[in-house]
């Protein structure tokens, strides 16, 4: 089950696992595709969990009730075992359907067992939190007119008919061209969300400038689903809610990893940079997966060439007890081994095992929060002591607001001591800056990172 977050770590009953042992049965053949523009078919010949998991979300995709492949230089000596990988690894399993195997020799039969089509649920009773916009953020001047179509998704060589919203995002992963079945699902949320890159990029930004405004646009306008999340004991469960589905995000802005990851790739790839959803289970379980356990989605955003891991779902820090949440950009396009290091002990992919994530942007450094001076490390967001903090916290009570942003969050590193009470310092630089020493909002500074958030008004 992949929903996770910083702050949740939630208990979850373990889904039985379905594989069966080797027999001498005859594996059927597998279905063929009947769609005008099918999804391209990858190869039935396997040589490793990849390659098999390509097939079987093929399988998903057409909603076949199972397929068949042939292992080559691909030996499975633990049925059970690798049937979790592809729990882990297969994009369109995630938490519908059920899957079960067979192995013949060298021949595969994954089963699909689909739950029964109802009307998702919305999990969340509350109103959405307060969400503070970040003092770097940069309002978008838009250039685009309600009249633009000329996305780069539309120059994408390959078309696929896609209907359900599943396979609206799965096909825009896979970096084809998607023609919804009109009055569809996918047909819905593939204009709104042209209407919501319509109103934070444009061409004359860089790729990771369309990255970045993507990501912050999920900052403030949506919210994690904790009820949908906490009431999701089981597959079973998760599978009605929308909260796991594009459904959750477009239609009601809330959802949980699954959602936040699947939405990122879809706009990114939309905007023409190659972008991956990729899920994985706990680090202390990746050697003994088990399907249904608790594990997380993200994704995957390849940036002037080089492979960054981001977190979209980790965009938005949430305090619980306050309410509000303050835009965070800790997992954003950073190494792998950084995500892994402080998000819940670790999420780790069996999939696309050539990509290596293991640069690190560098976000605090390279981002400066006032556009008007010249970049330089004394306006970054790295604060070297306590004037620079001071300085920010001033330029930020100098931001207006207005309807669209009446919030404001913070987001440093703090490298320099802060003595032994950080609170008492903290006053001391709000006074300073024009806050006031009961200033608004709740905050958070983790001593190991070093990374101050908070949400300020």
């Amino acid at each position: 089950m992949k929903y996770s977050r910083q702050i949740l770590i939630l208990p979850l009953l373990m889904m039985p696992l379905m594989g069966c042992s080797t027999t001498s049965e005859e594996a059927p053949s597998n279905s063929e595709a009947v769609a005008t523009n099918p999804l391209p078919r990858p190869s039935d010949v396997v040589n490793n969990l990849q390659e098999l998991c390509d097939f079987v979300d093929y399988g998903i995709f057409n909603h076949w009730d199972y397929v068949t492949v042939t292992l080559e230089n691909y030996s499975i000596e633990n049925l059970d075992l690798e049937l979790a990988k592809v729990y882990w690894t297969a994009q369109l399993v995630d938490i519908n359907p059920m899957i079960s195997g067979k192995l013949f020799g060298d021949r595969l039969t994954i089963y699909f067992d689909y739950r029964p089509e109802q009307a998702l649920l919305s999990a969340a009773t509350e109103n959405a939190y307060d969400h503070g916009r970040d003092v770097t953020y940069i309002p978008y001047v838009p250039v685009r007119d309600e009249s633009f179509t000329d996305f780069a998704y539309k120059n994408f060589p390959i078309s696929v008919d896609v209907t359900t919203s599943d396979q609206l995002w799965y096909c825009l992963d896979q970096r084809h061209r998607p023609l919804p079945t009109p009055g569809s699902k996918a047909e819905t949320y593939l204009e709104q969300c042209e209407d919501i890159l319509r109103s934070i990029v444009d061409d004359s930004m860089t790729g990771e400038e369309k990255i970045r405004a993507i990501y912050d646009w999920g900052s403030y306008a949506l919210t994690y689903d904790l009820e949908a999340a906490i009431r999701s004991t089981s597959d079973a469960i998760a599978a009605t809610y929308d909260a796991f589905y594009l459904e959750g995000v477009l239609d009601n802005q809330r959802g949980v990893c699954d959602a936040f990851s699947k939405l990122f790739t879809l706009l990114a790839n939309m905007e023409g940079i190659v972008c991956k959803r990729v899920i994985g289970p706990s680090f202390s379980q990746y050697r003994n997966p088990v399907i249904g356990s608790v594990g997380h989605a993200w994704n995957l955003v390849q940036v002037n060439g080089q492979w960054y891991t981001i977190d979209p779902t980790g965009s938005n820090a949430i305090f619980q007890n306050e309410g509000v949440g303050a835009t965070s950009h800790f997992f954003y396009l950073v190494d792998e081994n950084k995500h892994l290091d402080f998000y819940g002990n670790g999420y780790r992919r069996y999939a696309y095992p050539e990509i290596d994530s293991n640069l690190d942007y560098q976000y605090f450094t390279k981002t400066h929060y006032d556009p008007l001076q010249v970049p330089s490390s004394a306006n970054d967001l790295i604060m070297d002591n306590m004037d620079e903090f001071i300085n920010y916290l001033t330029f930020a009570k100098s931001l207006p607001t207005n309807d669209d942003f009446p919030h404001l969050s913070a987001e440093v590193i703090i490298n320099f001591e802060t003595g032994s009470d950080f609170n008492a310092e903290l006053d001391r630089g709000m006074t300073t800056s024009g806050w006031g020493s009961s200033w608004q909002g709740a905050n958070r500074f983790n001593d190991i990172t070093g990374r101050f958030v908070a949400f300020l008004r």
